[in-house]
């Protein structure tokens, strides 16, 4: 037998072995398929894709805190949500000061009323909105909106600056563009602790979706940087150095102010409104000599206002010179005119008053010394009678 048979013997030998050695690793990856599939849980939790069995030690799991009462916030000023109808009621009120706030909360709550209006079906139950503190620290004040209807619950977080014009809204606003990522594989290892371990461990997407509303829900808190974890009563609690990363500038200002305790500035108190007519305050009295001073006058003698114009005055208090009742008193006694020419003193000289008396002593009698002498009468009793009401209505009485 030559050389080359062997040689051929040999890799006949060897291209016979190739297919049993392929059927059997065949065999063996369907039969680990087949226990992988049948096993409760295929593989260690620490080995899923951005699933870590222990968070870091800068991260803890502890309780959500609790929020502060509205009531707390000195100066706020609230808007009512109303009611739409008996199908779709809308509850609540939601803050509106500072200024800041007015414009994301508002469209906040806007979102929430159109969500919910548009449920299907005609028992829509009621939506109630309502809002709590959450930061007071250096010029910041951070609140939480809550919406809660029949079947669904939604919560925000909106910070503001009570002493300018800053607010942030939106998680865009106070996180990094990479912390969704890195917050996402946070909320997975914390469902392998054991506060949460007999939930349902959330995959990858889901895991994004939840830091997102956590982060939606941020308090920015004295421990650190707190984010609810959605659907339980747990959050995560980041420490200021680690949560510094995930936070924009705006961000780490605020979770600096809060950490620090700085004192909370406030909402500044609102502006007094000004003062009505009927609230002045008049003087107790009034030097014409250095202050402009009005006279009021009534050149036909006291009409149909002048009564209820001395009443307004004596009401508050208002100084009124005692030039009104003598100028009315001596416009009295001034009457001649119409007694001329209508009744001629008549009848009986009924109507006979002290000019016309003057008159016909001086032009009818011709007795002119008798008429300058009852003229002078008359004028001293005027000066007798200006002084005694001087005296006793005096410069501040309005009557």
């Amino acid at each position: 037998m030559s050389s080359k048979e062997p040689r051929a013997a040999g890799a006949h030998r060897s291209a016979a072995l190739l297919p049993m050695t392929l059927t059997s690793l065949l065999v063996l990856a369907i039969a680990a398929a087949v226990v992988l599939l049948g096993a409760q849980d295929p593989f260690p939790s620490w080995a899923a894709a951005g699933r870590a069995k222990e968070l870091p030690e800068e991260v803890s799991l502890g309780p959500v805190p609790a929020p502060g009462k509205p009531e707390d916030v000195a100066n706020m000023e609230t808007n009512p949500v109303g009611a739409a109808d008996e199908a779709a009621a809308r509850t609540g009120e939601y803050p509106v000061t500072p200024e800041s706030l007015i414009t994301p909360v508002e469209e906040w709550v806007s979102e929430q009323v159109s969500a919910f209006e548009a449920e299907p079906g005609d028992d829509q139950g009621d939506l109630e909105i309502s809002w709590a503190p959450i930061l007071m620290a250096g010029p910041y004040l951070g609140v939480e909106l809550s919406a809660r209807g029949t079947d669904f619950t939604a919560h925000r977080s909106i910070y503001a600056d009570v002493t300018g014009d800053g607010a942030w809204a939106s998680p865009d606003d106070l996180f990094a563009p990479a912390a969704v990522e890195r917050i996402a594989g946070l909320v997975r290892a914390a469902f392998n602790q054991p506060e949460l371990a007999t939930g349902e461990h959330p995959s990858a997407d889901e895991a994004a979706d939840l830091a997102e509303s956590a982060m939606a829900r941020a308090r920015l808190h004295t421990d650190g940087l707190v984010l609810p974890v959605p659907g339980t009563e747990w959050a995560l609690v980041l420490d200021q150095g680690s949560a510094g990363d995930l936070l924009t500038g705006a961000g780490r200002e605020i979770l600096d102010a809060a950490v620090s305790g700085a004192e909370y500035a406030g909402i500044p108190a609102p502006e007094p409104p000004p003062s009505a007519p009927g609230q002045l305050d008049f003087p107790t009295s009034v030097d014409c000599a250095q202050a402009s001073c009005v006279a009021l006058t009534f050149d036909d003698g006291p009409g149909a206002y002048t009564s209820g114009l001395l009443d307004l005055l004596a009401e508050r208090e208002a100084p009124a010179t005692f030039f009104v009742l003598v100028t009315a008193i001596i416009s009295s006694f001034q009457v001649f005119d119409q007694i001329f020419i209508l009744t001629s003193g008549g009848p009986a000289n009924a109507t006979t008053v002290i000019t016309y008396q003057i008159y016909l002593s001086a032009f009818e009698a011709g007795r002119m010394g008798y008429a300058s002498a009852q003229s002078i009468v008359l004028f001293a009793f005027l000066i007798v009678l200006a002084i005694v009401s001087r005296r006793v209505v005096g410069g501040t009485d309005a009557h």
